[in-house]
């Protein structure tokens, strides 16, 4: 038996799909489910979901995903893990943004809230953590930052 899975907005409780109105985020602290508003916090948190999962996992979209967990613990120089996880990044911006673009040609999207590319990349490497810094740019012309990390 197949499993089908239908959205539903959390605003106004039906499958409407509204731009703007189906990114949420989690607040497990107070059991609350808050709808991102601003087109800063949708960007970081979809580079941040792709992040999570392994580079490479989705069959779909071959660049979705990040090394950075395979890197952990890794007992190359910091130099060499860093070259690793730029090169990996990259990777993963430019498959978000071949999706946003295949997904802006059936839904308009806020110029705010797309990627336009990736304008600089920071790493702190240690041991059992590693946090990357991401800039990226945007359809506007602005930067917005994006903070995943890892540890073990």
């Amino acid at each position: 038996m197949a499993k089908s899975w239908r959205m539903v907005n959390l605003v106004t409780g039906d499958a409407t799909m509204q731009r703007g109105k189906m990114d949420i985020a989690f607040d497990d602290a107070n059991g609350r489910v808050d709808e991102l508003l601003e087109p800063d916090a949708i960007l970081q948190q979809r580079v941040e979901k792709s992040s999570i999962e392994d580079q490479g996992s989705n069959r779909f979209a071959l660049g979705w995903g990040f090394i950075g967990r395979r890197l952990l613990g890794a007992k190359n120089a910091a130099t060499e893990i860093a070259r690793e996880l730029g090169s990996s990044l990259r990777q993963m911006i430019d498959a978000l943004i071949a999706e946003q673009t295949r997904v802006a040609r059936r839904v308009p999207l806020a110029p705010e809230e797309t990627l336009t590319g990736l304008r600089g990349s920071k790493a702190t490497i240690e041991l059992d953590t590693i946090v990357l810094e991401a800039r990226l740019g945007t359809g506007d012309g602005s930067t917005v930052t994006a903070r995943p990390a890892f540890e073990r």
